[in-house]
């Protein structure tokens, strides 16, 4: 009788949808608490439905910089946050990135002080150092981590705030920084590097990295970086007195076109599916009293404009520069969320649906914060709501109609945020890190919302063709390249299937089988010895069931 209840009870549990309510609160007045000290958050997915959370600590002049890792299941993982140093004794600016699961990059600018300047202000002698981790907690790039560049002046010369990564798409990582030498107040002339990190923590464009730009007199701009599909990478940056420029990069630091046009964005774009991006920027008036106004534009693979110079404008006569999101759908519709409405624009310019959260005369104010891909073709929508001084966060999910899915939005916090990092929890649904820093309580705390609508539900099956992720064949460009003797292929499956991975020479005959089984869905790695092959260009094939995938490589003896 004992074993019939065990097994009635156990085909109850598989026919059971598996959502589980776990460590995550269900109440927008009780959010995880992941740390009772921080601020400046900062936090990406861990591929897995948790995330990496990183924070800093101490006061402005001599801050720390803590990483923790949260599960799926809203567990705090880690017995003590692990402290991001190399061998500096402060540590100024960092940034996370999402590589393959379960593993993160963390970037910083670990600092030393030589002196002090007026008013008065700390001298730093400042190194960037780039590190990934696990969710064991193992530092994979040594204990201090690599230095993304050598070139490091004794002066105060690499600017805080003036940094930038994202990922290469190959489980590295792209990072730009800005070098700016003068007094503390106006800079004589300004320099921007750029670098690739492999997958390994090597330092792909040299050890100085690759020179970009460079000016003389006033005050530096900053440069940021954009992700291009399906490979390579955007940099944007603006000189004083000048337009706006964006550079973009192949993954072999081949330069692919560089254009400056005062309509291109200040700091972000959306990447497309063709190379190309699109965006949503504030354009300042040419008479002060006409307020400002807002537009949204593509570019193609090449840079061109594709919805004129000025683009499509949105809104006019603003009186300040608001905030504005933007997300780039699977299906090439660009969603727009500012203040009081949301708008849709197809790929060609035609603005196909708009939807209002309020309508008439009211106290109420809306502060968009997020957008995020949920299930089938419907998505997220995040914003922070005001009305008669009551501040409370709140979601809902839209169709491409723009129309509701939830019967009611869903108030997921009430908790005053500061700093604040929206992820998703890989399952259609998203996270929510913010810092407090109010006397009460202060902390990093933390807010899961499923694709349901339900906080801190966690779903462990999804049938979700539109969340971003890493599903996708790949093929890594191998290193070292060149090579001699031996070099690294890397390859990706988002499936098992039979594989096979071929050496050809330039004529195309075989001279070489690396791997031919089945195997499962992950990342793999193979050495590729060429000891007994003569110097030239060789190229190294992938196939796995429908999938082909060739790149070149070059053996110099």
């Amino acid at each position: 009788m004992k074993k019939l209840f065990v097994s009635v009870v156990f085909f109850f549990l598989l026919i059971t949808p598996k959502n589980i309510y776990a460590q995550w609160s269900n109440d927008p007045n009780q959010n995880l608490r992941i740390s009772n000290f921080g601020y400046f958050v900062d936090a990406c997915e861990d591929g897995m439905g948790g995330v990496f959370v990183g924070w800093k600590t101490g006061n402005t002049f001599y801050p720390t910089v803590w990483l923790q890792w949260i599960d799926k299941y809203g567990y705090v993982k880690w017995n003590t946050p692990i402290h991001m140093i190399s061998e500096g004794e402060t540590q100024l600016d960092f940034r996370l990135v999402k590589t393959e699961p379960g593993k993160v990059i963390v970037c910083f600018i670990d600092a030393r002080e030589v002196g002090m300047d007026l008013p008065p202000v700390p001298v730093y002698s400042r190194e960037l150092i780039i590190q990934k981790i696990d969710t064991s907690g193992m530092l994979l790039w040594g204990s201090r981590g690599i230095k993304i560049t050598t070139k490091i002046d004794k002066r105060d010369t690499l600017q805080k705030g003036a940094v930038d990564i994202v990922s290469d798409g190959e489980f590295g990582a792209y990072a730009t920084w800005l070098d700016c030498y003068g007094n503390y107040y106006s800079y004589d002339s300004s320099i921007i590097r750029m670098q690739r990190i492999g997958s390994e923590g090597q330092r792909l464009w040299g050890d100085e990295g690759k020179y970009i730009d460079s000016w003389n007199n006033g005050n530096a701009s900053g440069s940021f970086l954009g992700e291009r599909k399906p490979d390579g990478v955007f940099l944007l940056y603006r000189k004083q007195n000048a337009g706006n420029t964006i550079v973009s990069f192949n993954s072999d630091m081949t330069t692919r076109w560089v254009k400056t046009n005062s309509w291109y964005p200040y700091n972000k774009l959306i990447p497309d599916e063709n190379g190309g991006a699109a965006w949503a920027r504030f354009v300042y008036p040419a008479i002060w009293d006409s307020g400002f106004y807002l537009a949204v534009n593509r570019m193609n693979a090449e840079g061109d404009l594709l919805w004129n110079d000025s683009g499509i404008v949105l809104e006019r006569k603003l009186p300040n520069p608001g905030i504005v999101v933007q997300r780039l759908l699977k299906n090439e519709k660009l969603i727009i969320l500012y203040s009081n409405y949301l708008q849709m624009i197809d790929r060609n310019g035609q603005l196909i649906n708009k939807y209002k959260f309020f309508y008439g005369d009211t106290t109420k104010e809306i502060n968009g914060m997020a957008i995020f891909p949920s299930d089938s073709s419907n998505f997220i929508v995040a914003w922070l709501e005001k009305e008669s001084g009551i501040y409370q966060y709140k979601c809902q999910k839209f169709n491409e109609a723009l129309q509701r899915v939830w019967t009611t939005d869903i108030t997921f916090s009430r908790t005053t945020q500061v700093d604040r990092m929206f992820t998703s929890d890989d399952r259609g649904g998203f996270i929510d890190v913010f810092g407090v820093y109010y006397p009460d309580a202060p902390g990093i705390l933390a807010q899961q919302v499923s694709s349901n609508g339900i906080l801190g539900e966690v779903l462990t099956t999804i049938n979700n063709d539109n969340i971003d992720g890493t599903k996708t064949f790949h093929l890594s460009q191998n290193y070292p390249n060149p090579f001699n003797p031996s070099t690294i292929i890397t390859f990706q499956l988002p499936k098992s299937g039979n594989v096979t991975l071929k050496i050809f020479d330039i004529l195309g005959n075989e001279v070489k089988i690396l791997v031919n089984e089945q195997k499962e869905m992950g990342r793999y790695t193979v050495q590729f010895d060429a000891s007994s092959l003569a110097s030239g260009m060789y190229i190294y094939r992938l196939r796995i069931n429908d999938y082909t995938s060739a790149k070149k490589m070059l053996l110099l003896k």
